[in-house]
């Protein structure tokens, strides 16, 4: 039994979400409560359609394979945490006419959302990936991934093997 207000109760179980990293609270236990905490992952699946971008000019070879807001490939849901996906991609970069620089793979959200999304994992093909984030102002987006100077991230060979498929990408 439960009292409240002097009255007996049956003992109450109460069951309540909250998102604690918008809305902290603190809780004060006395008598027999018990209170009970878990942290969960919310994990979005998305429908990428692959496509392939070349951003080359004289200079450079820079291909790249996935999703671009409004430059190629699709993707749905288009939002992560309330905030818009601007792309999902890998690319590669050269300097002609053959000088190798680099691959990266890439998650990028719209405008600066560092206090909110520190860091995230992506998974493709199976594989998790944990991703730190960097805000972009050119872009005003804010990037999460990471840069291989030495070979090449296998992002980009899978995405380039599934170009015009769709595929399906987790965000944690």
């Amino acid at each position: 039994m439960c009292s409240w207000g002097g009255q007996q109760l049956p003992i109450l179980q109460l069951h309540a979400e909250f998102d604690l990293t918008q809305n902290p609270i603190s809780v004060i236990v006395t008598g027999g409560i018990t209170v009970s905490a878990a942290i969960v992952e919310d994990t979005i699946s998305y429908n990428l359609k692959v496509a392939e971008y070349d951003a080359s000019d004289e200079m450079f070879v820079d291909v790249r394979y996935g999703f671009e807001k409004g430059k190629y490939g699709e993707i749905s849901p288009s939002a992560f945490k309330g905030y818009t996906v601007n792309g999902i991609y890998a690319m590669s970069l050269s300097l002609r006419p053959s000088s190798f620089m680099g691959s990266a793979f890439t998650v990028s959200l719209a405008g600066n959302v560092l206090s909110v999304i520190p860091s995230m994992k992506c998974e493709i093909n199976g594989v998790q990936y944990s991703l730190t984030g960097v805000f972009n102002e050119k872009t005003n987006s804010t990037d999460y991934g990471y840069n291989s100077t030495t070979g090449t991230v296998p992002q980009l060979t899978y995405l380039k093997s599934k170009k015009g498929s769709t595929i399906t990408v987790k965000l944690t």
